[in-house]
């Protein structure tokens, strides 16, 4: 997997935040994505980079943001920030007969690579969910992907 040319592109975001139109309910892991990230000194800037390029990159004909949460992860031995987000997705494709708005829910861990600070790694377990079923684990079981999360040299 190369890295990136582009810092966090809609394109990137959007695999992440898992965009794409699905019925099926239950959460899954996202891929893990790699993209370039621009300099930065410190920790608090890397959360404030991320947490940006997040909300610049979510489609807002399509999700309506009802939480982003960004903060700093040092579990990882490196810069991380863990992210929390939630959305009213209004293009969702839906089960046969169900009607309202879906939420798309996503814990994401993003990282600089601690061999490369200018390549980012993010990590993401999102869920996709009418509001009345929303699964009251996810939170943990997003957790648990995410602190699995081991880096490998580049």
């Amino acid at each position: 997997m190369g890295v990136k040319e582009r810092l966090w592109g809609r394109e990137q975001a959007e695999r992440t935040f898992r965009d794409e139109p699905r019925a099926d309910l239950t959460p899954h892991p996202s891929r893990a994505i790699l993209f370039k990230l621009p300099p930065f000194k410190t920790n608090e800037e890397f959360v404030r980079v991320i947490k940006e390029a997040e909300a610049k990159n979510i489609n807002p004909e399509r999700l309506k943001l009802i939480k982003h949460e960004v903060v700093t992860y040092p579990n990882k031995g490196t810069d991380c920030t863990k992210s929390h987000m939630a959305a009213e997705d209004h293009a969702a494709a839906k089960k046969v007969g169900k009607t309202g708005v879906m939420v798309q829910e996503a814990l994401m861990l993003t990282c600089a690579h601690p061999k490369d600070k200018g390549v980012g790694v993010n990590v993401g377990y999102s869920h996709r969910y009418y509001p009345e079923q929303r699964d009251p684990m996810f939170l943990e079981k997003a957790t648990s992907v995410l602190d699995s999360v081991e880096f490998a040299d580049l």
